[in-house]
């Protein structure tokens, strides 16, 4: 596999000199799969780690530069690593020293006798992907020969300009924690990086996996290509026509406008800041397949060379203060009572009524006030399932928590609004402090993506007269697999079992692959007696390397639409967890995008997610099937 990688690349049409066709953007949905595919190959080695590599897959599709700024051993190589072998790019790594020149990145002319002139040397710089480890290590002079390459994505070498591969995307990291010997990036270079994210340490039960497995780098090794220069070059144009709205252009004016007059900041950020916000922000949202900004939730820290968070809303956010009132039929017979009481106390001037009158609007009044109490310092936070099929009910979470330090909170309604999906709950009491959960039975009768804007909190309290409501801004999406269908007959439980494979090469499998001297320390199990015997000396035994029967499910979507591919692709889906189930490594081969076999319930959920989002009539290139896979072909009727 190495061997035929490295052949494509050598035959790759994206070297220096070499011009390029133009790409044709991708669709909303094709970008989607092709980040979920890239997603999960790259979380395979760096687990528990989405935000980062989303993050990462947004700076290459806006065509921008990532800095990583963390403490050693966190992962930031192996990051780079990683998304090198899931593209089809060349890459390069360059260890950042202090003595290291501009000429050992950039490259240098030679002489040449025989044919007298000066040859250019291309350097590591002229990579598709470049890896510059360590950046602050180097001094500012070698610093500083990548700021034409980041800017303008050439160098200028010997008074003539050359242009580097398309796309070209510089990771560079750096420890923020050790100063003795380093160099700090000057805000004119941090400006050219589109994001700075921080790796940060691995949760608990995701670094006690790595320490039972004895880390990744055997999968990292395993990792194979699922893009190629060409999709991530289409990838780059389908971000460009990302539509923007007038008000979120006025948004990040606002944030811009912000940085520059806060007496926090001592340097405001620049027109280029405010670009990358809107191209980071725009990549995000065709990596969720979507051809335009919607709403997002602020993020919990920072995550660009300045200070901000990608927050668009439709009409802007809702205000705390808003309420909606609407009065019950008891609330209207009550209020219809007062009036005439009213009026016959105006008529009549009889003290009585003037009584029975002023009892009645205090209970309205006070009706009222312990109302907005109940519903104050109220949050709503809603919960997701983990995985939701077309046809087979879910169960979505709504969690309340009285914020309030004495007060209850009585007759809550917790409720959805404004999204494709409805549901709510009621809470008879909530005490100061509390959080409690409601569910609601939610039965999707398709697959695909589903939206969520509002939540709304409710009471009735104390006397039913009328009913108060608060909107609460919760935007989420659910994206809801295809319905679970029996697969249809086929061979491929038949292809699963046949067991692993041989691979011509030592490894850790049971088949022998040759025999050679014992090494010491080297377990005793692994001599092979009876050749030591004859031979007098430890002879020891290599295995072969074994690998598990490789699947892949391949459907062609184009020329499919309405039930005829609603049926493929659950066909598709069937056939894809019947052969994971027999342990086979399986993949998934679309009209444009392909996901590389593989196992495990992250791998699973990439491949459904995929599914999912399949759109009708899609148009592209067939499907193209990994190497080394048995295809499993689903026809469907156009």
């Amino acid at each position: 596999m190495t061997d035929t990688v490295a052949t494509l690349k050598a035959l790759r049409p994206d070297s220096p000199g070499v011009e390029l066709e133009a790409s044709q953007p991708l669709s909303p949905a094709a970008a989607a799969r092709l980040a979920a595919a890239l997603t999960q190959n790259v979380a395979r080695v760096l687990k528990g780690k989405e935000e980062v590599i989303e993050l990462s897959l947004a700076a290459l599709a806006a065509g921008g530069h990532l800095l990583l700024e963390d403490v050693p051993g966190v992962g930031k190589t192996t990051l780079a690593q990683a998304l090198s072998r899931s593209l089809e790019l060349s890459f390069s790594r360059v260890q950042f020293t202090s003595d290291l020149l501009p000429g050992d990145i950039t490259g240098v002319s030679v002489f040449d006798q025989r044919a007298g002139a000066f040859s250019f040397k291309p350097g590591p710089l002229f990579a598709n992907l470049v890896l510059a480890d360590e950046i602050n290590r180097t001094t500012p002079r070698t610093q500083s020969c990548l700021l034409e390459a980041m800017a303008e994505g050439q160098v200028s070498v010997d008074g003539a300009s050359r242009a580097l591969p398309a796309p070209f995307l510089v990771l560079a990291t750096q420890n923020p924690h050790e100063h003795a010997g380093t160099y700090p990036l000057p805000e004119s270079q941090l400006d050219r990086f589109l994001l700075r994210l921080s790796v940060g340490y691995p949760a608990a039960e995701v670094e006690r996996a790595l320490l039972l497995g004895g880390g990744t780098s055997l999968e990292l090794h395993q990792l194979e290509p699922v893009a190629t220069a060409q999709q991530i070059r289409a990838l780059q144009a389908a971000v460009q026509r990302v539509e923007v709205a007038g008000e979120i252009a006025d948004y990040v004016l606002a944030l811009v406008e912000a940085t520059r007059s806060s007496r926090l900041l001592s340097l405001g950020a620049s027109p280029r800041g405010a670009l990358a916000l809107l191209r980071v922000a725009q990549a995000r949202a065709l990596l969720r397949g979507r051809g335009y900004q919607a709403a997002a939730r602020p993020p919990s820290r920072p995550w660009p060379a300045w200070p901000w968070w990608s927050v668009q809303r439709e009409g802007g956010p809702t205000p705390g203060w808003r309420r909606k009132l609407t009065f019950t039929r008891l609330g209207r017979w009550y209020c219809g009572l007062t009036l005439g009481i009213g009026f016959a106390a105006i008529n009549t001037g009889n003290n009585l009524l003037f009584l029975v009158l002023g009892l009645l609007l205090a209970s309205i009044v006070v009706s009222g006030v312990l109302s907005e109490n109940a519903l104050r310092g109220v949050r709503l936070e809603r919960r997701l399932p983990g995985t939701a099929t077309a046809g087979q009910p879910s169960l979505v979470g709504l969690v309340a928590t009285n914020g309030k330090k004495r007060a209850r909170s009585f007759s809550l309604e917790l409720r959805e609004r404004g999204g494709e999906v409805e549901g709510h709950g009621y809470l008879l009491i909530l005490t100061a402090g509390e959080s409690r959960e409601v569910a609601y039975r939610f039965t999707p009768s398709r697959r695909g993506r589903f939206s969520f804007r509002r939540l709304e909190v409710a009471t009735r309290s104390p006397f039913g007269f009328f009913e108060k409501s608060r909107p609460i801004d919760a935007p989420d999406e659910l994206v809801v697999f295809p319905r679970r269908v029996p697969a249809r007959a086929t061979s491929a439980r038949a292809v699963g079992r046949e067991g692993e494979r041989p691979q011509g090469r030592a490894g850790q499998g049971l088949e022998v692959h040759g025999l050679r001297d014992h090494r010491d320390g080297e377990d005793a199990r692994a001599i092979h007696w009876p050749s030591t015997a004859r031979a007098g000396r430890p002879i020891g035994v290599e295995r072969e390397e074994e690998r598990r029967r490789r699947l892949c499910v391949v459907l062609d979507q184009r020329g499919l639409a309405g039930a005829a591919l609603d049926d493929a692709v659950e066909q598709a889906a069937a056939l894809f967890e019947q052969a994971l189930a027999d342990g086979s490594e399986v993949g998934l081969a679309l009209s444009g995008s392909t996901l590389g076999p593989g196992s495990g319930a992250g791998h699973a959920r990439a491949v459904l997610t995929a599914l999912a989002l399949v759109e009708p009539g899609a148009e592209g290139p067939p499907p193209q099937l990994p190497p080394h896979s048995t295809a499993i072909v689903v026809r469907g009727a156009p």
